[in-house]
């Protein structure tokens, strides 16, 4: 079996910086990184995922769909109640990933950029 088509391990990495908890969360397979996003809040009732990146190899194999259920873990495990995240409006791909996990358009802005929210605080399913 290719090392790339086996499952991956998700690792996380937190600090605390003035009362905002950011975690690193990353999708590695046998070392290799396969994709990563932060996940910020600072109190308990939302936090943010950022900076999603899945490498183009991995795109389109579940990567995105660990590294939002794990963001959303660890969101529910904070004791928050939902999950946002931005995404510009031209993203299509990424914003049927986010549908496909769950979340919903809350807000447009005028940059083009989208609100999309899950509620996780019922469960993740």
């Amino acid at each position: 079996m290719n090392s790339k088509d086996k499952k991956p391990e998700i690792q996380e990495q937190e600090i605390v910086i003035d009362d905002v908890r950011e975690t690193l969360i990353v999708a590695l397979v046998e070392g290799e990184l396969m994709g990563s996003v932060r996940l910020t809040y600072k109190d308990k009732r939302s936090a943010s995922a950022h900076l999603m990146y899945v490498y183009q190899y991995y795109r389109r194999k579940g990567v995105g769909r660990l590294l939002i259920k794990a963001c959303c873990e660890l969101a529910l495990d904070g004791g928050c109640e939902t999950l946002g995240l931005l995404v510009s409006k031209t993203n299509k791909n990424a914003i049927g990933l986010y549908e496909a996990c769950g979340l919903s358009f809350a807000y447009e802005y005028d940059d083009g950029m989208l609100l999309m929210i899950k509620n996780i605080q019922g469960g993740l399913e």
